[in-house]
C-alpha cells in the first residue's frame, strides 16, 4: 500500500529587518483535513522590531498607516488569546515534533507559496526547516494552474495584471490571492497574517494543484518573460 501523502504548509510575516514576526504551520492530508497546526507571534522579533512596511507602497496594507492597523490587529489577537507569543525554540520544538510524527510514516512534504522567501526568512530568524522533503507551492501552481487557458481567462475577465515598469512589460498576476480566487471561485483579500493566509488561500491552491496528474513533476520556476500579456492574449 502506498504511503499517504501529507503536507505541511507554512507561512510567515516579517519585520522590517527580514526576521519572522508571525509564524504558522498547518499539516493537512490530500482531502484538506487539518491534522495539526501551530501559530504564534515570535517573541524575539515581534516584540523588538517593527513589522515590514513600505511608506511608498501603492497598497494600503504595506504603508505606515497599514503598519499601525496590522500591529493593532495582532495586539487584539494577543489580548483575546487568538494568538500567543512563543520563542524561536518553541517553534523549532513544534517543527521537530511534526517531523518525528509524520515524515517517515506519512511521506510529509513542506511547502509555502514562494517557499524560497519563507525559507530565507526562517533561516535568518533561527527557525529550522531542515530535514523535510520540500516543494514550492507557487512553482507547483505555475506548472499546474496558471499556464492553462482557464486561469488566463480568469486573469483577463478580472484584469489581474501587474503594472508596466521601465524595464518590464505588463505581466499577468500569479500571486496567492488571485490564484486562490480562481481555485475557490470567489474573491477574498489576504489579511497578510500567517495562519489565515494558509487556511484561506494556500490550502485551496494546494488542493487544486494535487488534483493534477504528475503535479510534482510539472512544477516550474517563475519567469516574467513567460508571463507577459502580449504573449498570452489576443483581441477577440
Amino acid at each position: 500500500m502506498a504511503k499517504p501523502n501529507l503536507y505541511l504548509i507554512i507561512d510567515t510575516e516579517t519585520t522590517e529587518f527580514s526576521h519572522v514576526a508571525d509564524f504558522a504551520g498547518v499539516v493537512v492530508n490530500s482531502k484538506g483535513e487539518i491534522l495539526d497546526q501551530f501559530s504564534c507571534l515570535v517573541a524575539e522579533y515581534y516584540q523588538t522590531e517593527r513589522l515590514f512596511f513600505d511608506k511608498n507602497s501603492p497598497l494600503a496594507i504595506w504603508t505606515l498607516a497599514g503598519l499601525k492597523r496590522r500591529k493593532n490587529n495582532y495586539e487584539m489577537m494577543l489580548a483575546s488569546g487568538e494568538r500567543v507569543l512563543s520563542s524561536i525554540n518553541a517553534v523549532n520544538c513544534w517543527l521537530t515534533q511534526i517531523k518525528e510524527r509524520y515524515s517517515n510514516k506519512h511521506n510529509l512534504r513542506i511547502t509555502a507559496y514562494n517557499y524560497a522567501f519563507d525559507l530565507d526568512k526562517c533561516s535568518k530568524s533561527g527557525i529550522n526547516l531542515s530535514g523535510f522533503n520540500t516543494f514550492c507551492l507557487w512553482q507547483a501552481a505555475l506548472g499546474n494552474i496558471t499556464h492553462k487557458r482557464a486561469y488566463k481567462n480568469h486573469v483577463l475577465e478580472n484584469h489581474l495584471f501587474n503594472k508596466v515598469t521601465k524595464s518590464r512589460n505588463a505581466t499577468y498576476s500569479t500571486n496567492a490571492e488571485n490564484v486562490a480566487w480562481f481555485c475557490k471561485g470567489f474573491f477574498e483579500q489576504e489579511k497578510h497574517e500567517a495562519l489565515s493566509d494558509i487556511l484561506d488561500f494556500e490550502l485551496a491552491i494546494l488542493l487544486k494543484v494535487i488534483k493534477s496528474k504528475n503535479w510534482y513533476k510539472n512544477s516550474m520556476s517563475y519567469s516574467w518573460h513567460k508571463h507577459q500579456l502580449r504573449d498570452h492574449y489576443k483581441v477577440r
